[in-house]
């Protein structure tokens, strides 16, 4: 996690290039990847998945709160310091996007594309 305001900028940097490079990575095909990524530059309109949005803001609270968590104990590995039950918990609540809205059309795993 980033310490001060001099270290955002590495960190948005970090995260644009890992979030595009996830796109070719994701997409069947690399006309399919370019396509993918002129919408975003584009911002055109289309069809938004609530699930997806649903799962994407449950996604960004869990990461919010553990981030704080670390500040608050000033240790990176603040998490690994709690209880039993409190660390299952934690666990527990980040499986429930996974299990909830995972019943979708199977898709083969990557790295079998290769």
């Amino acid at each position: 996690p980033w310490r001060s305001a001099r270290d955002l900028p590495a960190t948005l940097a970090t995260f644009t290039i890992v979030a595009l490079l996830f796109v070719f990575f994701r997409a069947p095909g690399f006309s399919e990847a370019l396509h993918v990524l002129a919408g975003l530059i584009t911002a055109r309109p289309g069809p938004v998945d609530a699930d997806a949005v649903i799962v994407l803001a449950y996604c960004l609270v869990a990461v919010f709160g553990i981030d704080l968590a670390q500040r608050w104990a000033h240790d990176d590995a603040a998490p690994l310091h709690w209880s039993v039950g409190a660390r299952g918990a934690a666990l527990a609540a980040l499986a429930i996007p996974v299990v909830v809205f995972s019943g979708g059309t199977p898709t083969r795993f990557i790295y079998f594309r290769f």
